[in-house]
């Protein structure tokens, strides 16, 4: 996994088989070929199938990792196919992980703005009830300054019990 990933702990199978998959798809290859007959004339035989049948990916066990092998016997070539073809795969997964980030960002863009237009909602509806029911609605600092009900002379006292007789 590159830096702009997420670390993993545990080995995740299923992500280093699709990234198995990944390295050797077709236009991954055809884009390390590009490359490759850009940088050296004399390469301009060589096919994607050809470059193909030199690479091998193999999962190493218990690990998000994979090994790449390549096999031709010019050991001079080897290396640069290697490279290139590693260089073509990180660019790849950089624009996939922007792409991801771009997407994820959008997607939260959206949720917060969702949720913006539904506080601002409730809070007009606050308002239209406490406006439509003549209340007032005080910040809870506003309530702080008023003294408990209880301790206001008179209030919440029984009533004194009378006694009212017939003259």
């Amino acid at each position: 996994m590159t830096a702009i990933e997420r670390e993993s702990c545990d080995p995740d199978i299923k992500h280093v088989s699709i990234q198995r998959q990944f390295v050797l798809v077709h236009e991954l290859i055809a884009e390390t070929l590009s490359h490759l007959k850009t940088a050296d004339k004399s390469l301009l035989h060589l096919t994607t199938s050809d470059i193909q049948n030199l690479l091998h990916v193999e999962p190493v066990a218990e690990t998000n990792l994979v090994e790449i092998q390549a096999e031709d016997s010019d050991p001079k070539f080897l290396p640069v196919l290697i490279n290139t073809w590693i260089n073509v795969y990180l660019d790849a997964r950089t624009e996939e992980v922007k792409q991801l980030t771009s997407d994820t960002t959008r997607i939260l863009d959206d949720e917060l703005k969702g949720l913006a237009d539904n506080v601002y909602t409730a809070q007009a509806q606050l308002d239209a009830f406490g406006q439509h029911n003549e209340l007032s609605l005080l910040g809870r600092k506003e309530t702080e300054a008023f003294p408990p009900l209880n301790s206001l002379p008179g209030s919440f006292k029984k009533p004194t019990q009378h006694t009212f007789q017939d003259t």
